[in-house]
């Protein structure tokens, strides 16, 4: 685990985890989920990428793992995957007493860190987060098969070897969607 104050620090920014308190979030109308994430050291923005079947809400405390990017001189979390954090951890305990400014005091950047989007965002409570597999690249797949039967042998085997791959990508391939958010009333 990294303190957020540290994260430039580490792995010449690539990738690290985090614990932190979710004290703020953003829904760009790109559909993507930005988090501003807190520790005892310090806060920063987190741009969720993926994330498993869960809802991520306002003062949750999660852990974080991601790529640490320099995005226009500040640093930011693209995070590939995070987990809640159970009551009966201890990074829970010290988390959940932090206290925090009210999300209209938070600056947009902190020493080398984003904080808050420039952008005009949504501010949201709660978002719902689901994986989904791309079925419909495997039923392109399956008719490019089909079309391969029938085209010259020349270019039958490039059919049949995208029909499979695109079989196997939306058999297998995996992606994380916004499914629903709730504004802030």
């Amino acid at each position: 685990m990294v303190l957020i104050s540290e994260l430039s620090k580490s792995d010449g920014l690539g990738v690290a985890t985090i614990q932190a308190r979710i004290i703020d979030m953003f829904f760009s109308p790109a559909h993507l989920v930005y988090l501003v994430a807190a520790d005892p050291s310090g806060r920063i923005l987190v741009e969720v990428r993926e994330s498993i079947d869960q809802t991520l809400e306002v003062d949750s405390i999660v852990s974080i793992h991601g790529t640490v990017v320099l995005d226009k001189g500040h640093i930011l979390i693209r995070a590939t995957d995070i987990q809640k954090l159970q009551e009966a951890e201890y990074a829970f305990q010290q988390l959940a007493d932090l206290s925090v400014p009210p999300p209209s005091d938070l600056p947009s950047y902190e020493a080398d860190r984003w904080v808050k989007p420039n952008e005009e965002m949504e501010r949201i409570q709660s978002a719902v987060f689901a994986t989904y597999r791309k079925i419909w690249y495997a039923i392109v797949g399956i008719v490019l098969i089909g079309v391969g039967i029938f085209v010259p042998p020349v270019f039958s085997w490039l059919f049949i070897v995208g029909g499979l791959f695109l079989i196997i990508l939306g058999l297998f391939v995996e992606r994380t969607t916004v499914k629903s958010v709730e504004k802030v009333s």
